[in-house]
């Protein structure tokens, strides 16, 4: 890596032999990050190009929601016991969510945007999904322009260009499945499997012992209850 035109991501990368490795955490999907290289061949020659890259990849994750909380639930700044969503960031570094987006339409991938926030890597976010519309930059708790449906919708999160979905839970033709009441749903194991919490766990680790994959459904008999006839022969 040397210095010149077109250096000024330089610091985010390092060249060990032929190969280019991250050095330090990069911006988020659709930045762009430039950086400057340097090639010397066995007889000293040598010629330098600077490169521009667009971000494509990130390890964000929509990790675990709640849509039909009760009244054990967690309750946000005005009491009140809102829908939430929770975020992890997986990677070592800060991630800033300025211009991100969650929704729950998937004909409107744009429907709210984060403001200026970061958070750390290997750390959770909250947002309460409460219709309340909040967009703090101090710390304060953040609240989308929209509620969760209980009975199963889309819930993603969308990278600043507004249209690439890095995280989702349903598909644009399929909702995510039926909520029970005070249980959330996410991501739990190792390997990661996706199911129903049983204790939610806002703002921190999915214990793996606390997810099932559904719900087995009530017992349905053939015969109403009652008391039956009976003859002899």
């Amino acid at each position: 890596m040397v210095a010149g035109a077109g250096d000024l991501d330089n610091g985010l990368f390092s060249i060990s032999g032929s190969t280019l490795k991250i050095a330090n955490p990069i911006p988020g999907i659709g930045s762009s990050v430039t950086f400057r290289v340097r090639t010397t061949d066995l007889s000293g020659l040598s010629l330098e190009q600077s490169f521009s890259l667009t971000v494509v990849g990130s390890s964000l994750r929509i990790n675990e929601f709640l849509a039909n909380p009760n009244a054990s639930s967690l309750k946000d700044e005005d009491g009140e016991t809102s829908d939430w969503v929770e975020l992890y960031n997986p990677a070592g570094g800060s991630v800033s969510l300025s211009g991100w987006y969650l929704t729950d339409d998937p004909t409107h991938l744009t429907k709210w945007q984060f403001p200026d926030v970061s958070f750390g890597g290997s750390s959770y976010l909250l947002v309460f999904a409460s219709g309340k519309n909040r967009r703090p930059t101090d710390g304060s708790e953040l609240h989308t322009n929209f509620s969760l449906s209980g009975n199963g919708e889309y819930l993603a999160l969308v990278s600043p260009e507004g249209f690439t979905v890095v995280s989702e839970f349903g598909t644009p033709t399929t909702d995510y499945p039926s909520q029970q009441g005070g249980t959330s749903y996410g991501f739990f194991g190792d390997p990661l499997e996706i199911g129903f919490l049983l204790n939610p766990t806002p703002a921190g680790s999915n214990d793996t012992g606390n997810g099932v994959s559904g719900f087995v459904a009530d017992t349905d008999f053939g015969v109403s209850r009652g008391v039956l006839g009976a003859h002899l022969l």
